[in-house]
């Protein structure tokens, strides 16, 4: 993948990255250099960020960058401390979990590279060292034949034979598939080592973007000495098998020919089923617990009409109560479904997704229907409760049955107004 920036210029917080105009060429690997607070972490955003607002131009293969973005962060690998996964989870509970949201990804690549980086797949990612998780993150995106990788500071901390393995799977990446590797990095020497292109920004400004002689080039490209006083020059000890101008053999991450409706709605239902199954003891929880809260909350609402007919205080305060009660259920309820503890805190499941190729509009879509269903379903215990009411007063009748039918209508209402009110 080929992206090119024309005249870019993004504000993220109080930092802005300012008239960007460079290529990010395909087949090669190209460093992104500066110091802390230079502008790097922040140009990532820029990519992964669905809804950033950006003036200029950012064209990916000759399109817009805007345009198919869910379908291009298919084709998007991201390694870095940010990128978050279920830490909680194993690697391969992980894998099974989040393939579905890849238009093509493989179980079996991701085990290969798994077992070549030596990396034990039923361990959790929480016992993992900071490099071993990111050869994982490495790993997960191979496994979705990803085109464009994006490190940020990757190779930090790791030591030398970790890391001349780790350059040598991107090497080989860039031979047999022709990918494209952007990757933010600090030290001299792995610059000169590895990298085909070296782009400089400084406080937010790209300074300069050039050439550099190593791998199988064999010749000084560019002398253009940056701050680093990194100096282009002759490579020659790379082991076989390091080269960096492969050309693609064939097309990855364009995923099934089906239409794209259907294809957003299947792929979150089928995460949301290994999601519900690999966290089936909390959703459990949540289930019963919400369960409880709204049919007390139901049986509140139902005691003004039976009990309290000339307590307009009293059956003003069990109204409210029914109201609290079914509203904490319906929040239980959205909490098992929207949140997963990572490191001893709740945290919501769009964090842990935000940088994969899901937007919140398509788990909205989905988390709707299991939702609606629950207040459908909420409905129905207020108005049986309230004919078990009736029929245990003496009141049963068709006054008593529109009375409940009112009833459940106004908490299946109010169940639906706090569902869409919560953020999915």
């Amino acid at each position: 993948m080929k992206v090119e920036f024309q005249n870019v210029t993004y504000q993220r917080k109080k930092f802005c990255l300012q008239n960007l105009s460079f290529q990010i060429r395909e087949g090669y690997l190209t460093a992104l250099v500066g110091k802390n607070g230079a502008g790097k972490t922040t140009f990532m955003h820029l990519l992964l960020d669905m809804d950033a607002e950006y003036e200029g131009l950012i064209l990916a293969d000759g399109e817009n960058w805007k345009q198919n973005q869910a379908a291009r962060r298919s084709q998007i690998g991201f390694v870095s401390d940010e990128q978050r996964f279920f830490m909680e989870c194993t690697a391969l509970e992980n894998a099974n979990m989040i393939q579905w949201l890849y238009e093509d990804f493989s179980l079996e690549r991701f085990a290969a590279v798994m077992e070549r980086m030596a990396l034990p797949a039923d361990r959790k990612l929480k016992d993992l060292s900071r490099g071993e998780y990111m050869k994982y993150q490495l790993a997960f995106a191979i496994a979705h034949h990803t085109r464009l990788y994006l490190l940020d500071e990757a190779t930090a901390g790791m030591d030398s034979v970790f890391k001349r393995e780790f350059f040598q799977i991107l090497h080989e990446l860039l031979i047999e598939e022709g990918c494209t590797i952007f990757m933010s990095l600090h030290m001299p020497e792995d610059i000169q080592k590895h990298m085909d292109y070296i782009v400089q920004i400084e406080q937010g400004k790209i300074i300069s973007d050039h050439e550099v002689g190593c791998g199988i080039k064999g010749k000084i490209i560019s002398d253009h000495e940056v701050e680093y006083g990194i100096k282009g020059s002759i490579i020659s000890d790379h082991e076989v098998g390091y080269g960096i101008n492969g050309k693609r053999e064939s097309g990855y991450g364009q995923g099934k020919k089906f239409d794209e409706a259907y294809r957003d709605v299947f792929k979150v239902k089928k995460f949301d089923e290994a999601y519900r199954d690999i966290f089936r003891d909390a959703f459990l929880y949540g289930k019963v617990s919400a369960g409880i809260l709204c049919s007390i909350g139901a049986a509140f609402m139902i005691i003004p009409g039976e009990v309290l007919k000339y307590d307009p205080i009293g059956m003003a305060g069990c109204l409210f109560t029914g109201c609290l009660l079914s509203a904490l259920g319906v929040q239980q309820y959205l909490l098992s479904y929207l949140s997963v503890r990572q490191d001893g805190k709740m945290m919501p499941l769009f964090e842990i997704l935000k940088y994969m190729p899901v937007t919140k509009a398509q788990m909205r879509k989905v988390r709707l229907e299991y939702l609606n269903r629950f207040c459908l379903r909420l409905g129905a215990v207020t108005f049986a409760l309230h004919q078990l009411a009736s029929f245990l007063w003496h009141s049963f009748g068709w006054e008593s049955i529109c009375s409940a039918v009112c009833q459940a209508v106004v908490v299946w209402l109010i169940s639906l107004f706090l569902v869409r009110l919560s953020s999915l």
